[in-house]
């Protein structure tokens, strides 16, 4: 189950899929959790999804893992991306977790 086969063989078992993903590539599939949460048109409760990702992922060599797959798999910043999309406070508090991996 590894590869390009990971769909073929997991088909139609998403929540399995999702839990080989993880295990195998957590930075991808942590990236592909953050892209998808900050997104400008995504719904508020979906934004949960990115304090659960940084705040659990925190940890310098878990982040900057993470970092460094989202700005390879989508040409831009996850600190570029969270000031594009987050206000405030919030914005702030989540720089600043992530800047504690740099």
């Amino acid at each position: 189950m590894t590869g390009n086969f990971l769909d073929e063989d997991l088909d139609g078992d998403l929540i399995l899929k999702q839990v080989v993903q993880c295990l195998c590539s957590p930075q991808t599939y942590f990236s592909k959790i953050l892209i998808a949460s900050l997104s400008l048109d995504v719904e508020e409760s979906a934004k949960d999804s990115v304090t659960r990702v940084i705040v659990t992922r925190a940890d310098e060599n878990d982040m900057k893992l993470i970092k460094e797959e989202f700005q390879s798999k989508y040409g831009s910043t996850l600190a570029a991306k969270i000031q594009q999309v987050a206000n405030g406070s919030y914005r702030d508090f989540l720089l600043t977790i992530i800047a504690k991996s740099d």
